[in-house]
């Protein structure tokens, strides 16, 4: 099973440690093996993604996002049903505005695709 953790930093003045950040990613590699994603936000001029190769086939994602606010998140990954990068996350919406770290698999995703697709009028 994938696992998350995360940082919210609620005071402006302070920053989260880039260490900290992957020492918890790591201390959760055995959740999810295939890789690992971060999301930042924080004091950045622009957003940006990067994808960092790691060792062997895992795959490392870093998404950044200019925000007030200071958050991070990290997911491990273990692939199982997608095995395609697409799948990767933190994932977010076309605009970039609105992202998520997930951890589970919706079963009936195929039945209910159809009603989301008309409820979203695409």
């Amino acid at each position: 099973m994938c696992g998350i953790a995360g940082i919210i930093c609620l005071d402006k003045t302070r920053s989260i440690d880039e260490n900290l950040m992957v020492s918890m990613s790591n201390s959760i590699k055995h959740r999810g093996p295939d890789g690992d994603g971060f999301l930042f936000s924080g004091n950045t001029d622009k957003g940006k993604i990067e994808l960092i190769k790691t060792s062997g086939d895992s795959k490392r994602f870093v998404h950044t996002i200019p925000s007030e606010r200071q958050a991070f998140f990290a997911h491990r990954r273990l692939s199982i049903i997608d095995l395609s990068d697409i799948a990767f996350q933190p994932m977010s919406d076309d605009s970039e505005k609105i992202w998520i770290i997930f951890n589970g698999e919706i079963y009936n995703h195929a039945e209910i695709r159809t009603e989301l697709e008309r409820w979203l009028c695409l």
